[in-house]
């Protein structure tokens, strides 16, 4: 995705976020999200101070300066065109970098909106209602409101929780796709989980300070973007994510092969990740973007991470789970497991890494049937995990038992008997970001 180039009414703007983020030594996405939280606070007369604002008095000086640009180029532009997507255009330079592509984000240029509003809106008038389930910046809304003023929400209080989990679930399974035969229903939903929010919000903890690297299968690598487990794991705790899971990856080495290119297994995952070279790998896998993703970011400050979650096809394979008489064997699930953990515990000793088990499935009599003559049951891979997290020092996250899915729910939470859906992904990224808050 090539560099959304700004337009010259946004350049002073921008001379003014780039200039301090470099010299301050941040990522501009970093002070231009605190330049939003910046301007909010200042428009909310009576609210707490800002929780975890980093800058010191002559820095909030040149957060000072940046809102009256921002002011200064807002009334300018407004006065010409009756609206004006500054933030927006803003999001999109900053955005369109190596990495972002995962995210499938794409951006409506400004006459594409007034256009789109002219086909739509019709005469002006007031009492209208406008929706744009994936508003991004607010661009739609912003025209629409400019050629029909009057037009408001009513007293509804959208906040994080609501906005994600509704992109979620209508753009994942389409569990919240509107129909005329279930617009009331879904409305009624809308309403109840705002109100649900509004009386008891949502809070999730700041994981910002953190690089989270993803190694799994495809409950983590086959998705990408906010309904995804890293995804959800970004959204809500701002931690910055990069997906390294592959689909059909094992913990366990496959004898049979070694090639570095397939990251099929978390031993030659892990080596993969330590030699640091992208073009090893296919450049149609996840785990290349991401990883070139993770090179290309700035990480000072930050704390590493590894969230590792393997076992699935594992137990599908007929791995064994363990050798007594060899604790590191990579052909094995837990030697594999000891074998990657080690090597990252000697490359990053300060590095938080967290060891999370395979989920409860219905496949195969819910993960009971055994496969091969070296297979047990997936029960046995789980306890095979929590042993591993334990002699390795490492914390762990049982997601067999903790999670919530059970024989008895298992319909609302797995898509296909095996993998999460948005829900389950919902479930199981939220409880990472517990975990990892608890950990660190």
């Amino acid at each position: 995705m090539a560099r959304y180039e700004i337009s010259n009414e946004i350049r002073p703007l921008d001379r003014l976020i780039t200039g301090f983020a470099s010299s301050c030594g941040y990522e501009i996405q970093t002070v231009f999200n605190d330049l939003l939280r910046f301007i909010i606070h200042g428009f909310s007369p009576g609210a707490p101070p800002i929780s975890n604002w980093k800058y010191k008095r002559q820095q909030n000086a040149s957060f000072m300066e940046m809102t009256a640009e921002w002011t200064r180029i807002m009334q300018k532009q407004i006065g010409r065109s009756g609206w004006f997507d500054a933030f927006g255009e803003l999001h999109m330079a900053y955005c369109s970098k190596p990495g972002q592509q995962a995210n499938g984000q794409f951006f409506t240029p400004s006459h594409i909106c007034e256009l789109m509003v002219m086909c739509a809106a019709g005469k002006k008038e007031t009492g209208q209602r406008m929706g744009d389930p994936t508003c991004g910046s607010g661009r739609l809304l912003l025209a629409y409101h400019a050629h029909n003023p009057g037009n408001y929400l009513d007293d509804l209080h959208y906040n994080d929780a609501v906005a994600q989990k509704l992109i979620m679930f209508t753009f994942c399974d389409g569990a919240m796709v509107i129909t005329p035969g279930n617009a009331d229903t879904l409305e009624s939903m809308l309403n109840d989980m705002v109100a649900e929010e509004k009386e008891a919000p949502t809070v999730y903890p700041d994981l910002s300070d953190l690089s989270v690297v993803f190694f799994g299968d495809s409950v983590i690598g086959n998705y990408t973007g906010s309904f995804s487990i890293p995804g959800v794991v970004n959204g809500f705790s701002g931690a910055h994510v990069y997906n390294c899971a592959q689909g059909g990856a094992t913990a366990s080495k496959d004898p049979a092969t070694d090639d570095p290119a397939a990251a099929m297994s978390f031993v030659i995952a892990v080596d993969t990740f330590l030699k640091q070279d992208p073009t090893v790998l296919r450049e149609d896998t996840v785990y290349r973007t991401s990883l070139e993703a993770y090179l290309n970011d700035d990480h000072r400050g930050r704390r590493l991470c590894f969230v590792i979650n393997y076992g699935l096809n594992d137990y599908f394979s007929g791995y064994a789970v363990d050798d007594p008489e060899d604790p590191y064997d990579t052909v094995t699930y837990c030697g594999a497991l000891r074998t990657g953990i080690r090597s990252l515990q000697e490359a990053y000793p300060d590095a938080l890494i967290l060891l999370a088990a395979p989920n409860y499935i219905t496949f195969f009599e819910n993960g009971t049937e055994l496969h091969g003559e070296a297979g047990s049951t997936l029960t046995a891979y789980v306890q095979g995990a929590a042993d591993v997290a334990d002699q390795m020092g490492v914390p762990f996250y049982d997601t067999y038992h903790r999670l919530g899915v059970t024989a008895d729910n298992a319909a609302d939470y797995l898509a296909d008997a095996v993998h999460l859906n948005e829900e389950g992904r919902f479930l199981f990224g939220t409880a990472l970001i517990a975990t990892l808050d608890h950990s660190r």
